[in-house]
This record gives C-alpha cells, sequence and structure tokens, in this order.
C-alpha cells in the first residue's frame, strides 16, 4: 500500500519536536513494514529529509497575506500528494485551510484526531473557534476512518456522530532511538516539565505556584523562555529554557527526578490524553506525575507514576503526597521492560497500519 502522511500548518516546534519525531518514525515503520511511504506537510520551519516534501509558508506578514500564503502552500502540497498517488491518506487533523477538501478527492482519508477539537478551539478565541465550528462538518464527514488518540476521543458524540470506522491507539515512540538515563545524583530534587506557551490547559501558571510552594526544589520547563512571561514574576527555583533541540533537552532531563504532564486539562473538558512528552520522560526512564488518565495507562498501578486529580486545585489539594511522591524517586529510575509494549511505536504502528489497509479494502473496524 502506497501512503501519504499529511499535516499542515506545522509551526517550527511540531514539526521539528515530538510530533515531527512521532510523524518520521510511523513512516519509517510503515515503510520497513513492506509499504511505501511518505511525509506531506506545509510548515514555516526548515524540514528536510528523503522522506519528507515540505512547503514553507511565510510568518512575518499580516494575517491576510499569511492566510494567503498558507492556502497557496498548501494547494501546492496536495498537487505533489496527488503526483504521488497514493492508495490512502493519513491526515493529521486541525483546522481548516483551503483547499484541504482536495485532498479527500485523491484517496480514502484516514484522519488522526489528537485533541478534543471543539473544546481546544474555544480556548484559543472568537475567530480560531468560529472558524473551525464552521468548517468542520465540511472535512470531517469526507474521511472514511479516524483514528484517535485516546478512548475519550473515540466516544465524543462530536465525533462518533459522523458514523465512521474508528480505531484507539494513543501517541507512541521508537524507544530504540531512546536510552535509558542514568539516574541524576544530587541533593535538591529537579523536577522537569515540557510545555508552551498560550496553552492554559498546560498548566505552567500552576506549575509557578508549585514552585512557590515547594522552594526546595528545582524546576525545568522547556518549551517556554522568559519572553513568554514578561508580565509575570518567576520564581527562583524555575529555570527556563525555551525552545531546543532534544540533543539539549536531553542533557536537561538527564537530571531530572521527575517529569510532569499538563496539569490543566480540565480547563478543555480533556480528562484523557497519551502525551508525547510523557511517553518521552518514560523512555529516559523519568517517573512522572499526571493529572489526568493516559490511555496506554489505564488500569496499571506503576510505583513511578503519581496520579492525582483532573481539577483547579489538584496541586493544592495533594501537595504532601506530590512531595513524597518526588523524594521516593529521587535518584531513580524507570524499568523500562514494564512501559515498552505500551508505548513502543514497533507495537502501536503495526495495529494503525492494520486499520488503513482494512480501511482501503473497504470494511470496518472499531
Amino acid at each position: 500500500m502506497k501512503i501519504a502522511y499529511v499535516s499542515y500548518n506545522q509551526m517550527h516546534s511540531i514539526a521539528n519536536g515530538g510530533v515531527g519525531r512521532k510523524i518520521r518514525t510511523a513512516v519509517q515503520i510503515w515503510n520497513e513494514a513492506g509499504h511505501e511511504a511518505h511525509w506531506f506537510l506545509t510548515t514555516s520551519a526548515e524540514v528536510s529529509g528523503e522522506e519528507v516534501s515540505a512547503f514553507r509558508f511565510g510568518l512575518g506578514k499580516g494575517v491576510l497575506d499569511k492566510e494567503i500564503d498558507r492556502s497557496r502552500q498548501l494547494a501546492r502540497m496536495i498537487d505533489a500528494v496527488k503526483t504521488y498517488q497514493p492508495d490512502m491518506i493519513y491526515l493529521r487533523a486541525g483546522i481548516y485551510t483551503y483547499p484541504l477538501q482536495r485532498l479527500f478527492h485523491l484517496a480514502p482519508v484516514v484522519m488522526e484526531l489528537n485533541t478534543l477539537d471543539v473544546n481546544e478551539y474555544r480556548m484559543r478565541g472568537g475567530f480560531h473557534y468560529g472558524v473551525h465550528r464552521l468548517t468542520r462538518d465540511f472535512i470531517f464527514k469526507r474521511a472514511s476512518g479516524f483514528v484517535a488518540v485516546s478512548y475519550e476521543i473515540a466516544a465524543h458524540s462530536s465525533n462518533t456522530k459522523y458514523g465512521k470506522p474508528i480505531k484507539v491507539s494513543g501517541n507512541a515512540i521508537d524507544l530504540g532511538q531512546y536510552e535509558s538515563l542514568p539516574a541524576p545524583e544530587h541533593d535538591v530534587p529537579r523536577l522537569a516539565y515540557i510545555g508552551a506557551p498560550d496553552t492554559p490547559w498546560h498548566g505552567i501558571d500552576k506549575l509557578f505556584w508549585l514552585a512557590e510552594a515547594c522552594p526546595d526544589f528545582a524546576f525545568d520547563l522547556i518549551g517556554s523562555g522568559p519572553e513568554a512571561f514578561k508580565e509575570q514574576s518567576i520564581p527562583p527555583n524555575i529555570h527556563l529554557h525555551g525552545f531546543v533541540e532534544r540533543s539539549v533537552y536531553q542533557h536537561i532531563l538527564a537530571q531530572a527526578d521527575v517529569g510532569i504532564g499538563s496539569l490543566a486539562l480540565h480547563r478543555i473538558n480533556v480528562n484523557e490524553i497519551p502525551p508525547l512528552k510523557v511517553r518521552e520522560y518514560l523512555a529516559y526512564g523519568i517517573p512522572v506525575l499526571l493529572a489526568y488518565e493516559d490511555t496506554d495507562l489505564l488500569g496499571t498501578d506503576f510505583d513511578f507514576v503519581l496520579k492525582i486529580a483532573n481539577m483547579e486545585d489538584n496541586l493544592r489539594e495533594n501537595l504532601d503526597a506530590i512531595r513524597q511522591f518526588v523524594f521516593r524517586m529521587q535518584g531513580k529510575r524507570v524499568d523500562r521492560q514494564l512501559i515498552a509494549p505500551l508505548i513502543d511505536s514497533r507495537v502501536k504502528e503495526q495495529q494503525r497500519l492494520a486499520f488503513m489497509v482494512q480501511i482501503a479494502a473497504g470494511g470496518k473496524q472499531t
């Protein structure tokens, strides 16, 4: 089967971050499995590789000019997909950009649903929310099937209403590309968090509160720099690293006793996700603090995972438990044999391929 993996409107931190690595790994595994796969994307970033066709749009223009350029590059990308002549298109869902609908005339499209998108775009403001609500049905009803990264997304009425076959497959990473980091040795516990600014559901404001409540801990915030907090007072025990490449933040994570997942998903009415950053923490052997249900950890009871409630006061209500967990995990690492079957791409991509093969054959699967 010939597969075009398509993503669009990808900023640098996405295309060259964890999402980009996830896509490259999927394409590699699909090719190794005997299929032919290629990644097509529109992006603001410099993205290269034999398995990639990238179409760059500009960022330094007015809003209208920027949107026109995005549409122009998307049209060019769709023409390239047409020339590729795929049997299947795997599309990472996002907000509509003209002329995305043309893609659905080229081959069956399986859309990957990474979030409860209506809730998320409501948080992003009136313009994005309005555009998404006006165009969502126009695109979603054209898909041949969905891959949802969580059971919550798969079961949500905004997705089931289309009557499409849905496969649940949480995010995964290629553990072969990660080596378990040695346990750190330091007197002050260090906690790491990968999070972007302007994403209230990440709960960076809560991380600041935790840092103030635990002055005897050190915190490394990756993905957000000082420029994102010009009007805020930054606790002295938080170190802001901004967006850095994996080769850089691996050294930061090497010092972490605990990795922190998103802290405020309740703000977008989400309770279950499988975030890539948590898979990276675990791949490196770092114990994790979670304030939600992780799709691939449902029903597990690992001592290296602390789960707290998904609510506004979750850190305040669980401060003692958090402190006890951090001190208990200080200088320890996760047994990768326990988590490999749950988060390794080699397992997940075979499941995703089987679903696409069935969709291409006209079958249904849930």
